[in-house]
């Protein structure tokens, strides 16, 4: 069993792999349209085309280059997540998966990844997204497939195509981090012990690190170095390693879209040190709210009746529920009695988790930065 990340353009990388060599494909593109700030990107790689067809066309591409590489019982397990445009859902996912059909590539489910705790959403004229695809094809009809079962009550039974699987964490390094546990199920019905894995998406390596701890051969591809070096720390066994944002390629070039490309390094590097204490503080904030929001619907209070509730006392038992979770040491000891912070907290759902990525966290740090000045 080996393992290895190429850094590089995936097209290109994808030549250089031995033909029938890959028992199965886990990955998940760039989104269409996706905003990349790095001198490694040239404004020409997958998630950047100008119109959803040229990025459609882009993956088409990509799949067929790699073709000829997979071995004839492969699978490829592709995540893809939609975008909205001018208030229209562009079906990107199923796009993509329509036009791989066309080419070649059997769709055999369309697994729904169901996500417990999505990212709040400002529109009110629409339900808020929570779900993801993982499109799962075989290259012919004779593609190899194990079984994977889920338990149910005294017994097992054939896994189902909806999967409710938190999202991963944003670390900081990488905004779109792959959570474990929907890899998990990909490799073990798709690759056979010993087989290979390919991700051309590998970003920070989770699907080399599932892969690795199931028994599987990995090979990734990753456009940005960072990445690829993060990854193969953590693929090969040690901690994500915390990468020093000043000295981060990406970050800086977010820095000098805020300061100008005069500016001085110095400068550059205090509005990132002020950008990390903005994320800091508002991280802790957010994770401990979000906690206990999940708490508290663990008592059996449902978003829906908080919403509809004019006040705490309007949802039967609902100071007597926080009042018990208050008591719980520790994690919510600092929040005090503040049942009316907490139920407004609530009726605004989940406090997302800041990024690197969030235009409001450069902003106050830009404020931040003007006041010292």
């Amino acid at each position: 069993m080996k393992w290895e990340v190429l850094q590089g353009d995936c097209n290109q990388l994808a030549e250089s792999l031995d033909d029938e060599s890959i028992d199965c494909v886990v990955t998940s593109p760039p989104y269409f349209n996706q905003r990349v700030y790095s001198e490694f990107f040239d404004g020409n790689e997958i998630g950047n085309e100008k119109t959803l067809g040229q990025y459609v066309d882009a993956l088409v591409a990509l799949f067929g280059r790699l073709r000829p590489k997979l071995k004839p019982t492969a699978t490829v397990y592709l995540n893809l997540g939609d975008k909205y445009k001018n208030k229209q859902l562009l079906g990107v996912p199923w796009k993509v998966a329509f036009a791989l059909s066309s080419y070649g590539w059997v769709l055999r489910n369309d697994i729904i990844w169901h996500k417990p705790n999505p990212m709040p959403s400002s529109a009110k004229d629409r339900f808020t997204p929570s779900h993801e695809y993982v499109f799962f094809f075989g290259k012919s009809k004779n593609y190899y497939f194990e079984q994977v079962l889920e338990p149910i009550t005294y017994d097992f039974r054939n896994k189902r195509d909806v999967w409710s699987i938190k999202p991963a964490t944003a670390n900081g390094v990488h905004t779109a981090v792959f959570p474990e546990e929907l890899v998990e199920p990909c490799i073990e019905s798709g690759c056979p012990i010993g087989g290979t894995v390919l991700d051309p998406f590998s970003g920070l390596g989770t699907t080399g690190k599932v892969a690795k701890r199931l028994g599987r051969s990995y090979i990734g591809f990753e456009l940005n170095p960072e990445f690829a070096e993060t990854s193969r720390h953590w693929i090969a066994g040690a901690d994500l390693p915390k990468l020093d944002p000043t000295k981060s390629h990406a970050t800086m070039q977010r820095a000098k879209v805020a300061l100008g490309d005069d500016a001085s390094e110095e400068d550059l590097h205090d509005l990132i040190h002020l950008v990390c204490d903005v994320m800091r503080e508002y991280q802790d904030d957010a994770e401990t709210f979000n906690q206990l929001i999940t708490n508290l619907l663990g008592f059996g209070v449902s978003l829906n009746e908080i919403r509809r509730a004019e006040d705490p006392d309007g949802v039967c038992g609902f100071d007597e529920i926080v009042d018990v979770v208050l008591r719980d040491p520790g994690t919510y000891g600092r929040i005090g009695s503040c049942e009316q912070s907490i139920f407004e907290t609530l009726r605004e759902g989940k406090r997302p988790v800041p990024t690197l990525k969030d235009e409001w966290v450069w902003d106050l740090a830009m404020d931040r930065m003007v006041q010292l000045l």
